[in-house]
């Protein structure tokens, strides 16, 4: 009797592992694949699925409060953002985005000098255009996060992320200047910060192995450089990426004959829907009606 019921145990213990091991096995083929991708300071701005769709994006405020919604785990500058409570927490102290300053006190004492850093609430030196806090202890400046100096592997074309994203890439000269990014696939230029797409096309030019921008953070959300975003209008209106450029270029002196502009020539266009932005983000025409 004593081996029956050993024998039944045995029996039951089998059945039970079996299960644990379907289960398991279930769970992790139903996992949902997500690649998440940031701007130039380490926020995450997009979240894309294994077939390269985006699925989100995310936008925030200059001290980090989320536009749209609020985000639950990884955000603004990389750092995990509580959407219970909306606090972001920097390692050393959390973080109030609503109002730009910190919960606790500086653990580092106050410097002599600068005598900016002796506030020991404010995030960034009140200034997150210019700076950064890595950590919740010292500000950083953004354009000494990182120089762009390393060659890139030579990836076979199987072996290309569906969304490349340079993080911080950040030179030492003053934006919009550019900095060459070498690369095997291609001699590209990175206008920081961006956000890159990789072709997983085995071939030379702009859809075929190069690294294209998508974004710059120069322009409002949705607009490209005016001569890159104009020529893809055209691309996608089916008139060709010249004639595209020649009617925002129209529109661009026309402003520019009016006074606006104020000497840039940083114009941008939205791809989307034709729009043409000034130097000041005022939307001055329209690529569909020249």
């Amino acid at each position: 009797m004593s081996r029956i019921k050993k024998l039944f145990a045995s029996l039951l213990l089998a059945t039970a592992l079996v299960t644990v091991n379907l289960g398991f096995c279930w769970s992790v083929s139903a996992q949902t694949v997500r690649y998440v991708h940031t701007d130039g300071i380490g926020s995450v701005t997009v979240l894309t699925d294994a077939n390269r769709n985006i699925t989100e994006w995310r936008e925030y405020e200059p001290y980090g409060a989320s536009l749209g919604g609020t985000v639950d785990g990884v955000g603004y500058t990389g750092h995990p953002m509580d959407s219970a409570t909306g606090l972001t927490y920097m390692q050393q102290r959390y973080y109030d985005a609503e109002v730009g300053r910190f919960l606790s006190v500086d653990p580092i004492q106050a410097y002599g000098s600068p005598i900016r850093a002796f506030n020991r609430y404010w995030y960034a030196d009140n200034n997150p255009y210019s700076f950064t806090d890595p950590d919740g202890r010292e500000s950083t400046k953004i354009r000494d996060m990182e120089r762009v100096t390393a060659v890139a592997p030579a990836p076979q074309p199987v072996q290309l992320p569906a969304v490349l994203t340079l993080g911080a890439v950040l030179v030492e000269r003053t934006a919009p200047a550019a900095v060459s990014w070498v690369s095997p696939i291609a001699g590209s230029i990175v206008l920081t910060p961006v956000l890159f797409f990789a072709s997983p096309d085995a071939c030379g030019g702009a859809r075929c192995g190069e690294l294209s921008w998508q974004e710059s953070r120069r322009h409002p959300p949705g607009y490209w450089p005016a001569d890159r975003g104009s020529e893809e209008w055209g691309r996608r209106r089916g008139i060709g990426a010249i004639e595209g450029r020649r009617i925002f270029h129209g529109i661009k002196q026309n402003d520019k004959g009016q006074g606006g502009g104020k000497g840039l020539d940083n114009y941008g266009v939205n791809p989307d829907t034709g729009d043409v932005v000034n130097p000041e983000g005022e939307v001055i025409g329209n690529l569909e009606s020249g």
